[in-house]
């Protein structure tokens, strides 16, 4: 299906990106392309579909030569990719329309063009999704998007350019479904990432090393090569280091790229008796023998007189931290929500606030978004003390990314207030 014969190229007229690649892959594989920054993968993802051409050496895709012109339409049509941030790749103001727009340049028919849009965002988790304005949806939700337009493409490759590195673990999971179900009916799948539980999915690993296939095999055969893997700044999967390290400590193993395997190799070793538990116990001290400290070390490395954050029972039912900076309510600190709620549609937030509008559907098993949702921030208050390193986390959609840009203004809060240094981000004064 793709074959690049020692290809060649550079940006720059000097230091080559590619340095003679041989890559071929056949119908229906699922290849996975690993590497650290610089490395070469984007590159030569870009040169799958004729984006860049080779200085040297030749890409065919399906039979087709990616430097002859008139190949390039084909080419575009059966191979098609996702690029890893979303905003370089949605065209539309609204998610049924950007969904719509690569098959519909394909000319594909209005009655079967609608009915791709429905399977490709219900493919994705975004069913209930399609009116909505992609400006107004979160990282994740984008990239997710850009996936649900290149799958209503239906093209034969699915190159996909680090595509999950803005999904949580939950929308990871549902996007490797995804690829395996789609490989199964016989597309055949390229994926690049970081994500060595992706990989370790795949039909065959590559490992790019500035410009250069490093390693190219099994993923049993190249996941197990931690030496090479570190020397290359990339991640050991963890089932395959832990493996390995019981193996050194003399229990009969074999050495797993995956979790599942090994989970069941280690019951069945506990089983037979081939597995004893260390001398760490319920009398283990903070340095205890599985490297984590206990409740007592925790405590001593905090500060003096700091307080471990309060959980508050938010309004639906869920206990949730309740920061307000080390300094105790906030006094004197550089960034301060003072319940603060947010949506990107101030009309339909007030129906909901009548108790107008309709129940909502709830989350996506697979994916974690309610596509009723309206309000991106509700009655959000915390504080940030200056010199505090504060962490954000969240499930894509949560929130995350609507609440830092209204830490310098980007947006302005539907109520409440913003404040930084005391000053209120809303005043235009």
């Amino acid at each position: 299906m793709i074959h690049c014969t020692d290809i060649e190229f550079t940006y720059d007229g000097e230091r080559l990106a590619l340095a003679g690649v041989d890559l071929h892959v056949a119908p229906g594989e699922f290849v996975c392309i690993l590497g650290g920054n610089g490395s070469g993968k984007s590159t030569l993802a870009k040169h799958l579909n004729a984006l860049l051409l080779p200085d040297r050496g030749t890409v065919t895709v399906d039979g087709y030569d990616t430097a002859e012109p008139r190949d390039v339409y084909r080419i575009r049509s059966t191979a098609g990719m996702v690029f890893q941030n979303p905003d370089d790749q949605l065209v539309a103001s609204l998610v049924e329309d950007d969904v719509a727009f690569g098959p519909e340049n394909l000319g594909v028919e209005t009655a079967e063009l609608a009915q791709r849009v429905r399977d490709a965002l219900k493919q994705v988790g975004l069913v209930g999704f399609e009116k909505h304005e992609t400006n107004a949806l979160s990282g994740g939700q984008k990239q997710r998007v850009a996936i649900a337009g290149v799958l209503g493409m239906q093209p034969k490759i699915l190159i996909l350019d680090e595509a999950s590195a803005m999904l949580d673990p939950r929308g990871r999971k549902g996007l490797m479904r995804v690829c395996r179900e789609l490989n199964g009916r016989g597309m055949t799948v390229v994926m690049i990432t970081h994500f060595m539980e992706e990989a370790a999915a795949a039909d065959r690993v590559v490992v790019l090393d500035r410009g250069k296939v490093a390693c190219n095999g099994a993923p049993n055969d190249v996941l197990v090569r931690t030496d090479v893997l570190a020397g290359l700044n990339l991640e050991v999967p963890f089932a395959c280091d832990l493996s390995l390290k019981l193996r050194k400590a003399g229990v009969d193993v074999p050495v797993c790229v995956e979790e599942a395997p090994l989970v069941d190799a280690v019951a069945a070793a506990l089983r037979e008796g081939r597995l004893t538990k260390g001398p760490a116990g319920p009398e283990a001290g903070p340095e205890s023998g599985d490297g984590a400290p206990n409740d007592d070390a925790l405590g001593a490395a905090e500060e003096p007189g700091a307080a471990r954050p309060r959980a508050t029972l938010q309004d639906d039912g869920e206990e949730r931290p309740q920061h307000s900076g080390r300094n105790g309510k906030g006094a004197g600190a550089i960034v301060a929500f003072e319940n603060v709620s947010f949506t990107y549609n101030p009309a339909k937030g007030k129906r909901k606030r009548a108790g107008k509008g309709k129940g909502p559907r709830g989350p996506h098993p697979d994916w974690g978004n309610d596509p009723d949702a309206v309000w991106a921030l509700r009655d959000v208050s915390f504080a940030i003390a200056p010199g505090e390193f504060f962490g954000i986390a969240g499930h894509t959609g949560s929130g995350k990314s609507t609440l830092i840009q209204h830490m310098n203004g980007i947006l302005h809060p539907t109520c409440g207030r913003v404040l930084v240094e005391g000053r209120d981000v809303a005043d235009k004064a």
